[in-house]
This record gives C-alpha cells, structure tokens and sequence, in this order.
C-alpha cells in the first residue's frame, strides 16, 4: 500500500473518507470556488517561499510520470543540489513533496509552507508523515512550518522575509514518528474492509470540508 501525504491525512481525520477517496472517488463533491480560491492562495504563498531559499531546482509537477519526479529528486541529490523545490520521495508506503528541501551541512532541513497564520495540528501531522517517509533516505536535520506573519504589512513590493515566519517544529514531529506505523496498519487494514461506519459529525469539517459529506 502506498498512500500520498495528504491521503495520511485525510485518514486521520476520517477513515470513511479516506475509503471512499481510494474504492468510489467518483461519489466526490464537486470543488467549490472558495476552495479553489484557497488553493490559488496557498500556491502563491509557495512560491514567495522559494524567495527565501534562492537559486534552487524545482521538480515540475507532472500528474503521469511520478516516477519520473522522483528519480529527477534523487539525481539532484547525488549531483550535489542543496536547495530542491517540490522534492519528491516514495519511501515507506508514502508518496511525499516536500515543498523546500534545503542542505544543511551533512544533513537536510525539510520546510512545509503553509497559507495560515499559525502552525495548526494538522500540520504537524503533515510533515511527521514526510519525515517518517525519508528518514530512510535521507540524514534529516530539521523540520519547519513556514506560515504568513498576521503582523504584516505591505508596502511596496512584497517582502518574503517579512511577510513569512519560519517556525521550527522538529520536536512534534519526531514525538509523532513512533504512532505512525500503528496509524498506516490500521488504515490499510480499513482500506481493505467494507466502507467504515462512520456518521456525519465534527470530523467533517475539521480540519479540512470533506468532499464526500453530500454524499453521506
């Protein structure tokens, strides 16, 4: 079984969602434009990120050739990159981008970036599960949740260093390591049932709107 960073956590939060992604994608809301809007935002967030690790390489997205993003990944590394953009890694049962790599002597810092205001539970969650997927492969260093700074203000031009704040969650992250392989066990054991029984509830929209609650 191999699941995506962001199957993980829709699990966590609701493992009827998660089955119904994986068996009948098809019985899925169709996508709001508020949600769009908060994509668009959170792409553009990622890429005033990259302002404060200049110069690096980024691994362009392609939804067909996954494989191809991750050999180009480990053929950056072994060239010696030491900032790589949407590094992409399946390790462990998990697919993972992580959104800023950056080398950090002999070792590498992972960087998540959010379009929130605060680090939230959820992201915590979302790098533990990057962390464990390359701690395998990779000396890891460091973990940090890059996020918008409420304070800011613009004038003029926007200031990468001003308008983000780095925020070092390593701790987290590695406190969560040792639950993880117990949450895939029980996800994949889920996923090979029949759909769970879950009612509609706070789960639904917490932390994410589910897409599949018309449905249920």
């Amino acid at each position: 079984m191999t699941l995506s960073k962001s199957q993980y956590i829709r699990g966590l939060q609701c493992h009827k969602s998660l089955w119904l992604y994986k068996n009948r994608p098809e019985l899925r809301d169709e996508v709001e434009e508020s949600t769009e809007s908060l994509f668009d935002r959170g792409y553009q967030v990622g890429d005033i990120a990259k302002e404060l690790f200049v110069n690096g390489v980024e691994i362009a997205f392609d939804s067909d050739d996954f494989d191809g993003m991750i050999a180009k990944t480990k053929e950056l590394i072994a060239d010696g990159t030491e900032i790589i953009y949407e590094a992409t890694f399946k390790e462990n049962g998990i697919f993972a981008m992580v959104d800023i790599l950056v080398k950090n002597g002999s070792s590498w810092d992972m960087y998540e970036v959010k379009s929130s205001t605060k680090v939230k539970e959820y992201h915590i969650n979302d790098t533990a599960i990057q962390w464990y997927a390359l701690f395998d492969t990779l000396n890891l260093n460091r973990a940090y949740v890059v996020h918008v700074n409420s304070e800011y203000t613009r004038d003029g031009e926007i200031s990468a260093r001003a308008l983000l704040s780095r925020v070092d969650i390593t701790e987290q992250v590695l406190q969560r390591q040792e639950e993880i392989p117990t949450k895939l066990h029980m996800i994949e054991k889920m996923l090979k049932g029949d759909t769970p029984d879950i009612d509609i509830g706070r789960h639904c929209s917490d932390p994410f709107g589910c897409d599949f609650k018309s449905y249920c």
